[in-house]
């Protein structure tokens, strides 16, 4: 028993009242910390981004402008395959797995650059891929000690 059927409408409504909700509620550690590196860098972004991905939603866990979308994802949840690759996914990993590709596609049409990081890098400081993207994309040299 699949319960109850939405109709397309009140679906519509249901994403419209969800999209003015910040889910999660508090950043997470790894999050403060790609923040406060960045903030150390003198760099401008903008916290849990909304954007609309045709039929769905997407907050981006920090995003600089002009097209540099950061996510931050746990090691555990985003099923980083260097920490848990003596496991099989769980079903809910596999999900979380095709929900990135999925935001990763839409986002990439829409011409804005996806950069994801795991959680393990960000604890040992291996802030090498924002590095890399933003003397890339912003023009500007950083010097990382």
């Amino acid at each position: 028993r699949r319960g109850v059927e939405f109709s397309k409408e009140h679906k519509r409504k249901l994403r419209e009242a969800r999209k003015k909700r910040k889910m999660p509620f508090k950043d997470t550690i790894p999050e403060k910390l790609t923040a406060s590196f960045l903030e150390s860098l003198h760099i401008s972004f903008e916290k849990q981004k909304l954007f609309n991905l045709n039929n769905s939603y997407h907050r981006v866990d920090i995003f600089i402008r002009p097209n540099i979308c950061l996510e931050v994802d746990g090691c555990y949840f985003h099923y980083c395959r260097i920490c848990y690759n003596h496991k099989s996914p769980t079903l809910a990993q596999i999900a979380t797995v095709q929900r990135d590709h999925y935001v990763n596609f839409q986002l990439s049409k829409k011409k804005y650059l996806v950069v994801r990081l795991f959680e393990h890098e960000i604890l040992n400081n291996r802030f090498e891929k924002i590095i890399n993207i933003l003397n890339q994309y912003l023009w500007t040299s950083i010097n990382f000690i």
